[in-house]
């Protein structure tokens, strides 16, 4: 009983630290146009980047998840998502994001809904809506803690030193919350006489309902990450200091947090 508990924790754990880190980036923008003369266009590409690699990346992070279970995977995709942030503090070049952006974030997004989601379906068969919900209240306290404390941190020793900080917090996070993330016992058992796995996933993938559902994903993380990306750079535009446009990107997962438990339930 425990068990799947601290599944749902370590869970919540990565969704937090993930797409905190991720919304936190809009925070930096004005300090690497300062100091690089870089243009928003080519800054906000590297979330674009991220998201095709996550996209690319995403089915082959949860055919690993189902052969060698999320613990794995989530930890050396946490990492390598941990290692990717810090590795912002080095760059010198546009190239460099590209390539930070479409490797090292990209596999970590690629993992963070695929492998949690997936496990927390095996351990919960009822009241699943109401504990995707609560774990999904991870991302939306990410959202609203860790681009404020971004901004804070860049104030008071710069950006390069904040990106390494938070990235190497955040790659320890994530290895810690891959340990909690197991599949049942039972599961493991009657995945090694399951051999239907493709023959579900082609009958599936034929459905109306996941064609719906594909569309649906295409034009929602668009809009999710086009707002975020650029409204904090916004606020410092129309004079905000960099802690208020911190907290103005905040807002919106604060907001999210009763939409997330409400559709749950």
């Amino acid at each position: 009983m425990l068990t799947r508990y601290l599944v749902v924790t370590g869970s919540s754990i990565t969704q937090f630290t993930v797409i905190g880190l991720l919304f936190s980036y809009g925070v930096f923008f004005k300090e690497l146009e300062l100091e690089f003369g870089w243009s928003r266009t080519m800054l906000s590409s590297c979330t674009a980047i991220a998201f095709l690699s996550m996209g690319l990346l995403a089915i082959l992070g949860g055919r690993l998840t189902d052969k060698y279970g999320p613990s794995i995977v989530l930890g050396i995709s946490g990492v390598l998502f941990g290692l990717g942030f810090a590795l912002i503090s080095q760059i010198s070049e546009p190239w460099h994001l590209f390539i930070i952006f479409g490797l090292f974030i990209g596999i970590g997004l690629s993992t963070h809904d695929v492998a949690t989601l997936s496990t927390i379906a095996h351990w919960f068969p009822k009241g699943r809506g109401l504990i995707t919900a609560i774990v999904k209240v991870g991302t939306a306290f990410g959202q609203m803690l860790l681009p404020i404390i971004a901004a804070i941190l860049i104030i008071n020793y710069g950006w390069r030193i904040t990106t390494i900080a938070i990235g190497l917090i955040a790659a320890c996070l994530l290895l810690f919350s891959a340990s909690l993330i197991k599949f049942p016992k039972k599961l493991k058992q009657n995945d090694k006489a399951d051999s239907n796995d493709g023959v579900i996933f082609t009958i599936e993938a034929k459905s109306p309902i996941f064609k719906k559902l594909c569309i649906i994903q295409f034009l929602y993380f668009p809009a999710l990450m086009t707002i975020p990306t650029h409204i904090a750079v916004h606020g410092t535009d129309i004079g905000m200091s960099q802690t208020q446009a911190a907290l103005l990107l905040s807002t919106i997962g604060a907001a999210s947090i009763i939409g997330r438990l409400s559709v749950g339930i």
